[in-house]
């Protein structure tokens, strides 16, 4: 679950930038509901460890919303 969580801080930190000619539309890309599908880990040598959550945490969702906040729930 901690991988996941921090998959999400990620995107977000990914999805947000400093410049003033920022584009609004790629945060609106990121807003919404989403459930997790995969988990995919990148290492530096470009090998990849490829996660697939238990149905219990298929049921997890993680919210972003426009004034850009995060909220994680998680089923146990």
């Amino acid at each position: 679950m901690k991988k996941i969580l921090l998959i999400a801080f990620t995107l977000i930190f990914c999805a947000c930038s400093n410049s003033d000619d920022s584009n609004t539309n790629d945060i609106d890309k990121l807003i919404g509901i989403w459930k997790p599908y995969r988990e995919v880990e990148v290492y530096t040598n470009g090998e990849e460890d490829i996660y697939f959550p238990s149905v219990c945490e298929l049921k997890n969702r993680f919210t972003f919303r426009e004034d850009r906040t995060f909220f994680n729930t998680n089923y146990p």
